[in-house]
């Protein structure tokens, strides 16, 4: 069953992000992720989160398939220059 990861996140050094963002396509393809939605949120009702500003959809096969690229020796190697780059939280959805 098809998994969505969602991504909310605020930038803290956009330097650092271009840097992250540029190393994290072939990684998420390594794993079969799909870029579906990328923007700034728009609250239709409620007052959100405030902490982020940004939403960012991907779509996976699977949990287990978001799991591995999670867990990915890979991706595990940019979780301090993710962390300097933003604040953030994963889901996974489905």
């Amino acid at each position: 069953m098809t998994a969505l990861l969602v991504v909310n996140l605020k930038v803290k050094d956009s330097e650092k992000l271009k840097e992250y963002g540029a190393q994290t396509p072939a990684i998420f393809k390594k794993f079969g992720g799909e870029l579906v939605h990328k923007g700034k949120q728009e609250m239709l009702f409620g007052s959100g989160n405030a902490r982020f500003d940004t939403t960012v959809v991907y779509r996976f096969a699977s949990r287990d398939a978001v799991k591995a690229w999670y867990d990915s020796v890979e991706y595990q190697a940019l979780l301090p220059l993710r962390d300097e780059a933003m604040d953030s939280e994963f889901a996974i959805v489905g």
